[in-house]
């Protein structure tokens, strides 16, 4: 007899029903989908026991909770648990109240919710983006337990290995480890080891990397300006917004020689701007404000980098702070989310937006896996279909449970869920590394898509996986004196501070910087003259940062390039060897040969059987997909893709495909 508990105590169902239990694995026909074991609609009357357990749900006035909430139930049939550690959803109440039990994969989706493998809490692998973490962090012998990995891929512009600057590499993540801090945090224990799987990576692909909001917002300032006028805002490398704003109450037009500004500026040892300032016309009564960003970046050729507020065609006497010119004065500075070189970075937040639930199939899909979570242990095992044929040798015997309602045999069927005579495996957008698995049926349609990832597939540029993040785009360049064929011509020219110059040939710049959102030497650039050092202005030439689909990548501990990374030209460069991946080996071509050669063997000359079984509640409870059945009538071993119904009484029908 099978009883039914609510939140630990049993309740009545009606006397004519019955409690039916389907016990399933992942259908193979849905490689890309999830599935739990549940009941049928129970049906629990409105006696006095069930109204108190379900808090009066059956009443239009009642305030109960429970037809809102996920329910803690179970289902015994003589003291043994059928769908251990279930949930049930109470649907609805006509005469009796309807309940539905689902327990397996439900519970573990629930607990994955709607989040993103962006809201993991991957902090321990997070670490300033700079040289000695980019050469440490690319040595090719890094694995999962690591997190992430620096490797080197083609991001749409060509690099010299001898000469590589730091700023252009980015870390990519492994895939096992996010999925074991995704598992983590649903509080599920998991199995499964395969070194592909442990090699796997998430590199990077959204274009411009970005800081967490919460760095964001520990990082604003407001100063009230002093008759100093030099405020100090902390230094961190990427792009501040300045707001500027005074309140001007009355001129004193004896001590303006013309029109008066502020400025706010980023300035170099020398005292020299080394980007247009924000500045704000205060030669008008009444209140002032001007807007603008100053970027930071790490390639300044500096000892210190620091903001002043400056004037301009303002007397010193008397003070700035005289009320007779201004009732309030102040500036607002606030980083932005962007990451620069050498500022922090933040694993979780530089991922592409995956959903959990997606990331956890498209890990299943990939390997042909047969998830099975035995809500005992809070366990999910990740049962590759491999298995299948490996425990042939454990088959379940159940030649003798057989048996025939009203004589009959059980029905054949020739077609395996909705699948076609090409059977198609696909990337996001479709590419080379598309493959598919044939059915040698013509009855079939022709062709249908079983599964798409939620990542593109990697071709190749210049020998290393393209993942191309900067695109090109020219500008014509203007205001400069002199024009030079090479940077080494610079030195030559006669020139004083504030002089700009164009040079011909940008990528002959061995000795000087260059702007950081900009750091690919190529055409010509302007540089402009401070006290007889030349500092990079802009160029024709630049990149700007382009967001890609997500993509795999596939680590190679023993395969890596030996590199001199350099952040400036004229610093000394650090000689390492840095890991390279590869997408060989993650083509579906290769991956159906690898993982899903049983479901290949199932499709060719398909044979399905619905027989009855007399089961006993144990073997139920102990339902295992990647065991085989072996049946003598037969001759053959089958895959148990479902137990149909299970009320403990007679022959329940079971789904069973041929191997």
């Amino acid at each position: 007899m099978i009883k039914v508990f609510v939140n630990n105590k049993q309740v009545d169902t009606v006397s004519d029903s019955k409690v039916a239990v389907t016990v399933q694995s992942n259908d193979l026909t849905k490689p890309d989908m999830v599935q739990s074991s549940y009941t049928n609609m129970l049906r629990l009357p409105g006696t006095n026991r069930n109204n108190s357990i379900l808090e009066n749900s059956n009443l239009v006035t009642s305030i109960a909770e429970s037809p809102y909430r996920l329910l803690k139930v179970e289902v015994l049939h003589d003291g043994i648990e059928l769908l251990p550690s279930a949930i049930g959803l109470l649907d609805s109440f006509e005469e009796d109240y309807n309940l539905q039990v689902f327990s397996g994969a439900v519970n573990f989706f629930e607990k994955l919710g709607d989040k993103s493998i962006r809201d993991l809490n991957l902090a321990r692998f997070n670490h300033v983006r700079d040289l000695d973490n980019v050469a440490t962090r690319g040595n090719p012998y890094r694995n999962h337990t690591h997190g992430y990995i620096y490797d080197l891929h083609y991001r749409g512009f060509s690099f010299n290995r001898g000469n590589l600057n730091p700023m252009h590499l980015y870390p990519s993540v492994f895939v096992r480890a996010i999925y074991a801090q995704m598992m983590e945090e649903a509080g599920v224990k998991w199995s499964f080891e395969n070194d592909t799987f442990n090699r796997l990576l998430l590199p990077f692909t959204n274009g411009i990397p970005v800081h967490n909001q919460q760095w964001v917002e520990e990082r604003q300032y407001n100063y009230f300006l002093t008759g100093t006028l030099t405020p100090s805002i902390p230094k961190h490398y990427g792009e501040v917004e300045i707001t500027l704003t005074v309140n001007v109450t009355k001129l004193k037009s004896s001590k303006v020689s013309a029109p008066a500004f502020l400025l706010v500026a980023l300035r170099d040892s020398d005292n020299f701007n080394l980007q247009p300032p924000v500045r704000l016309d205060i030669s008008a009564v009444g209140q002032q404000e001007a807007k603008g960003t100053i970027k930071v970046s790490s390639i300044y050729n500096l000892n210190s980098i620091s903001f002043v507020v400056q004037r301009e065609n303002l007397v010193a006497q008397n003070g700035f702070s005289d009320a007779a010119w201004f009732s309030s004065a102040e500036i607002k500075a606030s980083y932005k989310d962007e990451a620069y070189y050498k500022s922090d970075w933040s694993i979780a937040d530089n991922l592409p937006d995956i959903k959990q639930k997606d990331f956890f199939k498209m890990v299943n899909s990939l390997f042909g896996l047969m998830p099975n979570y035995d809500v005992f242990s809070d366990m999910m095992m990740l049962v590759p279909m491999t298995q299948l044929e490996t425990n042939k040798a454990n088959a379940l015997d159940w030649s003798k449970k057989l048996v025939y309602p009203a004589g009959k045999q059980p029905g054949i069927s020739y077609r395996f869920g909705k699948f076609a005579q090409k059977n198609w495996f696909r990337y996001k957008s479709g590419s080379d590394a598309d493959s598919f698995l044939p059915v040698d049926n013509n009855t079939l349609d022709y062709e249908v898509t079983v599964l798409e990832l939620p990542v593109a597939a990697s071709g190749q540029q210049q020998g290393y996986v393209d993942i191309t993040t900067l695109e090109e785009e020219r500008k014509v360049l203007s205001g400069y004196k002199h024009v030079v064929a090479n940077v080494q011509g610079l030195s030559g020219l006669q020139s004083q501070t504030g002089d700009v110059a164009y040079v011909q040939d940008a990528a002959s710049g061995n000795n000087y910087t260059r702007n950081e959102s900009q750091y690919i030497l190529k055409g010509g650039a302007v540089y402009r003259q401070s006290l007889g050092n030349w500092y990079y202005i802009d160029q024709e030439i630049t990149y700007k940062p382009v967001k890609t689909e997500p993509r795999l990548t596939l680590h190679q501990p023993n395969v890596y390039q030996g590199v001199t990374l350099r952040e400036k030209n004229e610093t000394p460069g650090r000689s390492i060897a840095m890991a390279v991946s590869t997408f060989e080996g993650l083509d579906f071509t290769s991956l159906l040969k690898t993982y899903y050669g049983i479901l290949k063997d199932i499709l060719y000359r398909c044979k399905g059987l619905t027989p009855y079984f007399l089961l006993a509640a144990h073997e139920v409870q102990n339902y295992d997909c990647s065991v085989p059945i072996w049946l003598d009538q037969y001759q053959s071993y089958f895959y148990l893709n479902s137990i149909n119904e299970y009320t403990g009484e007679g022959p329940t029908e079971c789904q069973l495909w041929r191997l």
